[in-house]
C-alpha cells in the first residue's frame, strides 16, 4: 500500500478511515 504526500494531505481523514477498518478486519480475522 502505498500513499502519496499528495493523496495523504488531501484527504487525510478519508485515509484514516480506510486505516480503522482495515486494522478492524485485521482484528476480526
Amino acid at each position: 500500500m502505498t500513499l502519496h504526500p499528495r493523496e495523504k494531505k488531501v484527504e487525510p481523514k478519508l485515509i484514516q478511515r480506510e486505516l480503522s477498518l482495515w486494522t478492524s478486519q485485521l482484528v476480526s480475522t
